[in-house]
């Protein structure tokens, strides 16, 4: 994904990628909308263990 944001922050076109990918990255973003103007959105999945919790990165995807 790094590589990726950084191709396309130099001109060399343009890529979907995860709006948490992208918040800090200094590019043009445009969130994907459906012809009726809705947002396009994907649902991720993930299985962790709760003493898993504790840690920031982990904690960061799980939403409760």
């Amino acid at each position: 994904m790094e590589t990726c944001k950084v191709m396309v922050s130099s001109g060399f076109g343009y890529a979907i990628i995860p709006d948490i990918v992208s918040t800090k990255a200094k590019i043009y973003r445009l969130q994907l909308r459906t012809k009726h103007g809705e947002p396009i959105l994907r649902k991720s999945w993930m299985i962790y263990r709760k003493e898993s919790l504790h840690l920031s990165l982990i904690k960061a995807f799980v939403i409760r």
